[in-house]
């Protein structure tokens, strides 16, 4: 159920010149399906576009499969449809894209 998301529309919207946006999970939704990574926080890539290089932050990227929080997707090209990565393919984007953050220890050391 729900409204449909337009995820064309979301990436126009991320990769408006100089923006930032932040994207806060609905743990409870998230658990209540299993953690899996399709119930996680979108993270959108357009393949072979240098346009715009999209960072995801978060505390809870992880190195396995199981409980991901990150919802990549992937489309060849800008009129291309999104199509969910598998778990090996998402963890390529460790440390280029995704990146794993310490939920404090930024706000507590200025040299991190």
């Amino acid at each position: 159920g729900g409204p449909t998301l337009d995820e064309a529309a979301a990436v126009t919207l991320l990769e408006t010149p100089r923006s930032a946006a932040v994207v806060q999970d609905h743990y409870d939704w998230w658990a209540s399906h299993g953690e899996r990574a399709s119930a996680g926080k979108p993270f959108w890539i357009t393949r072979g576009s240098d346009d715009c290089h999209h960072l995801f932050f978060d505390d809870h990227i992880k190195n396995g499969d199981e409980k991901s929080i990150v919802a990549a997707r992937a489309r060849e090209s800008p009129d291309a449809a999104f199509a969910p990565l598998d778990g090996p393919t998402t963890r390529q984007l460790h440390g280029i894209c995704l990146v794993r953050v310490p939920t404090l220890l930024p706000l507590r050391d200025e040299n991190w």
